[in-house]
């Protein structure tokens, strides 16, 4: 069953009063300008502009023959086997001749063939914008500074934006806006910042992930190689950076990572954006269960509101039929004042497509792509929200500080095979080197910059000050669109970490 169905009559007037008002988390992405290349692959936009074209597209029952038809274009398979689907779906030849005008527009604008491909493949929906609206994109792009060039490598990182309206200062899709600050990037060319949110709520572009933090099930080694007073001095490292968006959950440390939070924000007199979790256990069945357990959680915090709440994972098995009641209580948790923003984790596509929901923070890395591929990524995009990305340094193993001879302690070390230890060593030879071109950065620096380059917001957990001082370094700068593409193809030829079992429920 899935979560987000309509709701049902006795429902209907709080579920309208949530949608009327959700919020959502800010998402920083910084682009920096690079040149485009000088030559193009020809673009199949002839192709799909001629009438016999369309006449054929309207005939037919299946892809494959359109397939077959674009595929001696030069555009790659699997982009041709996506977009032929996409295209079979539309049901008037209008919305052919859209997508062909869309990619036209495009073109016309310098963007490589390559781009373009990868744009659609990222946020299918732009093929379906009408080429004024685009047209009053970059319009508006443009107006705030943006030369020719950073206007491409613009879009090609954010074809999102696209979607959007123009609507005075900002850009606007439903109920989230956006806007665009263009400034020098820090090497001699222009780049841009963009915030997108919804009403008020922002946080950092990168967040501390505290689910170590008083860790009472050993998995992290809590008082033993750290403890709390290593956490304090996290907390204050990040504060200071201003990473002020802490992520936290009442199973943490069984309710301690939240209490510890408090502690450490009343002895310093420093407040957090925070964000946490409720928990879907077999007992909890309604909605005000979680609503409930959201006042335990701010109790434990010691404030009255967080940034953010978020169901953990989808209820399953016992309380698979809860999903509704949940969602249900997240509206009731906005109306009561308890978070500003409200959102989910762990979801799969089908269950967070076509919410209002802020957020759905996910397991994302350079060795767990999966949201790329199984439509979560697409479905944020599309719905305007932002993808949070738990363990961005796969719990350690993008550091470079393990390896099949010194392996994590506890069940960590289990995660890894023999042949993945060999994998990863390629990639983070790799990852060494682009460091040492980009500027002498660490290898955890490149695994969250480029998630930072993908448009997603990461949590990587720290335990002590240090760490937290080396992450604050992946912010200030970007990867250059060839590292970012090297990262990608090393990366995909490593075998993948093992997800969360919640994502395929």
């Amino acid at each position: 069953m899935r979560a987000f169905q309509a709701p049902s009559p006795s429902r209907v007037q709080v579920s309208r009063v949530y949608l009327q008002r959700p919020s959502q988390t800010l998402r920083l992405v910084t682009v920096a300008a690079a040149p485009a290349e000088a030559t193009h692959r020809a673009a199949p936009t002839e192709i799909i502009r001629a009438n016999t074209m369309r006449a054929f597209l309207l005939k037919l029952a299946s892809p494959e023959p359109l397939f077959d038809f674009l595929a001696p274009t030069g555009w790659d398979a699997q982009w041709v086997d996506g977009i032929t689907r996409d295209i079979c779906r539309m049901p008037e030849g209008d919305d052919v001749a859209k997508a062909d005008a869309a990619i036209k527009f495009l073109t016309g604008l310098g963007l490589r063939n390559r781009d373009v491909e990868n744009m659609a493949s990222s946020c299918k929906p732009i093929l379906r914008v009408p080429e004024p609206q685009l047209r009053a994109v970059v319009d508006y792009l443009t107006a705030q500074g943006l030369s020719d060039a950073a206007l491409q490598n613009f879009l090609v990182r954010n074809p999102q934006l696209l979607t959007y309206v123009p609507e005075g200062d900002v850009l606007t899709k439903g109920r989230a806006k956006a806007s665009v600050e263009v400034a020098p990037a820090g090497d001699g060319s222009v780049g841009a910042r963009v915030h997108v949110w919804r009403d008020d709520a922002r946080v950092s572009e990168i967040g501390i992930g505290a689910w170590s933090w008083g860790d009472s099930s050993g998995y992290w080694g809590y008082n033993k190689s750290y403890g709390q007073s290593d956490n304090l001095e996290a907390f204050k490292a990040a504060m200071e950076a201003g990473a002020t968006f802490l992520d936290t959950a009442e199973v943490y440390g069984f309710g301690n990572s939240e209490r510890f939070i408090r502690e450490f924000s009343a002895s310093t007199g420093l407040e957090p954006d925070v964000a946490t979790k409720f928990g879907p256990l077999p007992w909890r069945q309604s909605a005000g269960s979680l609503v409930k357990a959201c006042k335990g959680s701010l109790e434990r915090l010691g404030s009255q509101r967080v940034t953010l709440y978020l169901q953990h994972w989808p209820g399953f098995f016992f309380n698979a039929f809860a999903n509704d009641a949940y969602i249900q209580g997240l509206a009731d948790v906005v109306d009561q004042g308890l978070a500003q923003a409200v959102g989910v984790s762990n979801f799969n596509a089908d269950r967070a497509r076509g919410t209002s929901l802020a957020c759905n923070q996910v397991q994302y890395s350079l060795l767990y792509r999966a949201p790329e591929t199984n439509g979560v990524l697409e479905a944020c995009r599309e719905a305007g929200s932002t993808l949070v990305a738990y363990s961005p340094l796969c719990q350690g193993f993008l550091t470079g500080k393990y390896n099949a001879e010194n392996k994590p302690s506890g069940v960590r070390g289990r995660n890894f095979s023999a042949a993945q230890y060999e994998e990863l060593v390629r990639l983070l030879d790799l990852m060494r080197a682009v460091g040492a071109e980009e500027g002498d950065h660490t290898p955890a620096q490149i695994a969250i910059n480029w998630l930072l380059c993908k448009g997603v917001l990461p949590i990587p957990g720290a335990k002590n000050a240090a760490q937290v001082q080396a992450i604050v370094g992946a912010t200030g700068w970007r990867l250059s669109d060839g590292a970012v593409a090297e990262l990608d193809k090393v990366s995909a030829r490593v075998k993948s970490a093992s997800g969360a079992p919640f994502e395929n429920w």
